[in-house]
């Protein structure tokens, strides 16, 4: 797997995982309120009463705001549910119009959308799927407008030999409609192998 982008601390921190940061404010405003009472100290009320407000703050700043690597994870599942149910109209609808598939590595040069609608296509015959487990989902958050997921599933197909790993890169990004869809996926590994190429 390549490595993730950078992202910054609040969106990481902030926006899409508050808690840490909320409940350790909360949990330090705890104690200082609990000593503040019982020793009678209001330094330490005043204090603990400017840390509850801020681990309130970031839990709900990050609860309103959503960002694009939190609408690209939505995306993510809403592919693996298609893929799964081998429904290739709404697998396709996730994708933009100039979307492209790679292999091995996310800067290899993709085939087109015609493509990845043909592989796509396998999964109602030839690779049905029977189970799938999501191993890795994380979602990395580049601008406002795009994202980085990073994906690992454990899949078994009817005509397989059990279930078998697969890694994947996907590129999501805002479209002029305001939609989050996928405009680059790659496929990076399948049993710890580079993917084969039909």
């Amino acid at each position: 797997m390549p490595d993730p982008p950078a992202v910054g601390l609040l969106t990481r921190f902030g926006f899409e995982n508050p808690y840490p940061v909320g409940l350790v404010l909360l949990a330090v405003a705890g104690g200082l309120l609990w000593t503040g009472l019982r020793e009678g100290r209001r330094d330490r009320l005043m204090i603990a009463a400017i840390g509850i407000a801020l681990g309130a703050v970031v839990l709900t700043i990050g609860a309103l705001v959503v960002t694009s690597g939190e609408r690209a994870r939505k995306v993510t599942i809403e592919l693996v549910e298609s893929a799964v149910a081998a429904d290739v109209v709404a697998m396709m609808a996730l994708f933009a119009d100039e979307a492209t598939m790679a292999f091995g590595s996310p800067t290899n040069p993709g085939f087109e959308l015609d493509y990845l609608s043909q592989e796509a296509s396998r999964l109602e015959s030839q690779y049905r799927i029977e189970s799938n487990s999501i191993t890795r989902l994380d979602a990395y958050t580049v601008s406002k407008d795009s994202a980085i997921v990073h994906l690992a599933c454990r899949t078994t197909v009817e005509r397989g030999y059990g279930p078998t790993p697969t890694q994947w890169v996907l590129q999501i990004e805002r479209q002029p409609d305001g939609t989050f869809k996928i405009v680059h996926i790659t496929w990076i590994s399948l049993a710890g192998n580079p993917p084969p190429r039909r």
